[in-house]
């Protein structure tokens, strides 16, 4: 669990310091100072956005929750913000991608929540978020009979028999499936 707060501190010549202290209440001895980059005053837009990309990406990658690193995002920054953590995004490799694409999802509607320019990205990234569920829990529903190809799961394989198939009529698809392979 994490503490952070704020203190303000003076200068001989009276100028105001804001330091953001951190404490991991797990390792008491683990104190992290860092002056604020605002020190109270707006920040720039360009500096601004590369605090908040840098405090989303660590919310992403470590799970911690993003709710309040989104109270201080402007509206105007909305669009840039979700570019740049989309690239940020594809750096990485295909393993933690693959770890962290629900994350992001969700990251990017709520995001997109705050400017009324991106309200119909909201509802795509919501949309994408419920059938990746509803895929998860099809896909765990179907196990192999007997293991014909260890290398894919039979979700895996459904996926690639369906694809094959270009009939629209699902009874046709189920027809040529070869019943044998699923169990339900």
């Amino acid at each position: 669990n994490l503490i952070a707060f704020t203190m303000d501190l003076r200068s001989d010549d009276q100028d105001l310091t804001r330091m953001i202290h951190i404490l991991d209440t797990e390792h008491p001895w683990d104190l992290h100072s860092i002056p604020s980059p605002s020190m109270g005053h707006p920040l720039e837009v360009g500096l601004a956005l590369r605090h908040l990309l840098f405090l989303l990406e660590y919310c992403m990658v470590t799970g911690y929750d993003w709710w309040d690193i989104l109270l201080h995002v402007q509206p105007s920054m909305v669009q840039s913000l979700v570019e740049k953590l989309h690239e940020e995004y594809t750096r990485q490799t295909a393993a933690l991608q693959q770890v962290l694409s629900t994350r992001i999802l969700a990251m990017k509607a709520s995001l997109c929540k705050l400017s009324p320019c991106t309200v119909t990205r909201v509802c795509d990234y919501h949309t994408k978020l419920f059938l990746i569920a509803i895929s998860s829990t099809l896909k765990s529903l179907l196990r192999p009979h007997f293991l014909n190809t260890p290398d894919k799961s039979p979700g895996d394989r459904l996926t690639e028999i369906c694809t094959k198939i270009t009939d629209v009529d699902i009874d046709k698809v189920m027809i040529n499936l070869k019943t044998e392979e699923f169990v339900l």
